[in-house]
Formats: C-alpha cells, sequence, structure tokens
C-alpha cells in the first residue's frame, strides 16, 4: 500500500510542476480541451452501445404471426334437449 501511495505522491508532484509552467489562460485552455474530449469520448461510447442494444436482438428474434382462431357456428335447427 505504502508503494502505490509513493507513485501516486510522485505523478501529483510532477503534474504540479507542470500546472505552475503555465499562465492562468494556459491552464483554462487546456482543462477546456481535456473536459471537451472527456465530454465527446463519453458521449460516443453512450450513442455506441445504445446502437449495440438493439443490433444483436434483432437478428435472434423471430416474428410470428398470430392466426386467428376458428370459429364454430351453432345452427338454429339443432336444438339440445335435457331429457
Amino acid at each position: 500500500m505504502k508503494v502505490i501511495n509513493q507513485i501516486s505522491d510522485t505523478i501529483d508532484i510532477h503534474i504540479k510542476r507542470l500546472c505552475n509552467c503555465l499562465s492562468p489562460v494556459q491552464r483554462l485552455v487546456i482543462t477546456v480541451i481535456l473536459f471537451v474530449i472527456f465530454f465527446l469520448a463519453s458521449l460516443s461510447m453512450i450513442v455506441f452501445a445504445a446502437y449495440q442494444v438493439g443490433k444483436q436482438d434483432g437478428k435472434l428474434m423471430q416474428i410470428e404471426h398470430i392466426s386467428p382462431a376458428p370459429v364454430v357456428y351453432q345452427s338454429k335447427n339443432e336444438s339440445y334437449e335435457m331429457e
């Protein structure tokens, strides 16, 4: 666990050094560019996942038409008598 914390701290120190060298306008530009990149990546993943949801199911699903049930008519001449 200590090794992971040390690695994280060294990365953090290097990032802070790089950011301190930049002007505030450059920091803002980099922040906006990274935000747009991550936003477009997440949006494309959502669209791709939504497209894939219906793609595989449509190939496996078979449409079966429902046929009407036969109707039996009873003629009026036939009478059933109870004994």
